[in-house]
């Protein structure tokens, strides 16, 4: 007969049986049940401290920081490169404590990526006349400073600018970020050609 055509002092009196049953059968030694064993393993997506920013891309068009990518002529295909932080400061003493004290304000994120993809410095840049108008942080110290490493086909020829702003007007195209000039047991010399551009940067500094 059906349960639900019985009282529920059956009901529970079953329920309770099964429930001492179980309890003796474990006593004695039975088996657990086997976990599932499973084929694969989940991936996880590393997160870094990008994702608390918006892209440019995610940007409205009248936003300041977009205006100011649009207005450097930036190709739109590497809107999704470039960030946008509101306080720069705080960006940098989540990763380095106590490393930025002076007065906040908002700059553009250009992060460095290895060639796995991983990322290992950002860059910000002022928008105003904060000074210095670049400031670079390294997540790794053992990184070599350079911009591009993710994207770039190192069996073709390479070219380098300075600024990695520079590298977006360049078809395979690294920064030096104004510090690594040499690509160390990357590719050899003679597939290299250093671009030296002018760009606004470079009419700001008077050169």
């Amino acid at each position: 007969d059906p349960l639900w055509s019985r009282g529920l002092g059956d009901v529970y009196k079953r329920q309770s049986m099964y429930s001492e049953y179980l309890l003796e059968r474990y006593k004695k030694g039975a088996p657990a049940t086997p976990k599932p064993q499973f084929d694969f393993k989940p991936a996880f997506e590393d997160t870094t401290i990008l994702d608390d920013l918006k892209s440019i891309k995610q940007l409205d068009d009248e936003h300041p920081a977009k205006q100011y990518v649009i207005g450097r002529k930036i190709p739109s295909e590497f809107y999704d490169k470039l960030f946008f932080c509101d306080k720069f400061g705080q960006l940098v003493n989540k990763v380095k404590p106590n490393t930025y004290k002076t007065k906040d304000h908002p700059r553009l994120i250009i992060p460095f990526y290895d060639t796995t993809g991983k990322l290992f410095a950002f860059q910000g840049r002022a928008f105003g006349k904060e000074q210095p108008k670049y400031l670079t942080v390294k997540l790794d110290e053992n990184k070599q400073k350079v911009y591009g490493l993710e994207r770039v086909n190192f069996q073709r020829p390479i070219f380098i600018t300075e600024g990695p702003l520079d590298s977006f007007f360049v078809d395979n195209c690294l920064a030096a970020a104004g510090a690594d000039l040499v690509l160390k047991n990357k590719i050899p010399n003679d597939q290299v050609t250093y671009c030296l551009l002018y760009t606004s940067d470079a009419a700001d500094e008077g050169l």
